[in-house]
């Protein structure tokens, strides 16, 4: 009920079904639902969430090291990006990082996330080589997004020829997904 609701758009209800789950996950020791349920109450809009996202980022430390590495990378990302969206790169930087590790770069959004972050503190072989770790990815949105973000930058260091190669692999990498139509990438 709650993801329907997350679709929706109806966030407040949203909200109190993860708050259910989050209460009979934690009374049964469900550990992996539990931490699932709050990376999903972190990816609310900020404003529905009101002051309590740091209350949920605690509740989310100290439930990680419970579950197994793939979801430990996938909150450590999650909440970068929560950092990230409020312009603290310092600690959203950490936990990309953190992310990184626990998944041993297999978790190529958080590659990605983490390259972005090299890119804006112009730590350019850093950030490349994470690129090159992300474009193993399958996904067509993160191949997509390490193409633009690479147009993007030689674009700014006036690097026309090599701009435009990125565009035209951006433009491949979009247009596989229409292609392809993969199921799950649709989703």
């Amino acid at each position: 009920m709650a993801y329907v609701n997350k679709k929706v758009t109806n966030y407040n209800s949203a909200l109190s079904y993860y708050k259910k789950a989050l209460t009979i996950n934690n009374i049964n020791k469900f550990n992996d639902w539990y931490v699932s349920n709050i990376i999903n109450i972190l990816s609310l809009p900020t404003e529905t969430l009101k002051d309590s996202s740091f209350y949920y980022i605690q509740l989310l430390e100290e439930k990680v090291p419970s579950v197994q590495s793939s979801l430990q990378s996938k909150a450590y990302n999650n909440i970068g990006t929560f950092y990230e969206e409020i312009n603290n790169i310092e600690i959203a930087k950490l936990y990309f990082e953190k992310a990184f590790e626990t998944s041993k770069g297999n978790n190529y959004q958080a590659v990605l996330n983490l390259a972005e972050i090299y890119d804006t503190f112009n730590d350019t072989v850093k950030a490349d080589s994470l690129y090159h770790i992300a474009l193993q990815s399958s996904s067509w949105a993160i191949q997509s997004g390490i193409y633009e973000n690479l147009y993007k930058r030689n674009l700014k260091l006036g690097q026309i020829e090599e701009a435009t190669q990125y565009m035209n692999q951006y433009i491949q990498a979009v247009d596989s997904f229409y292609t392809n139509r993969e199921a799950s990438q649709i989703q």
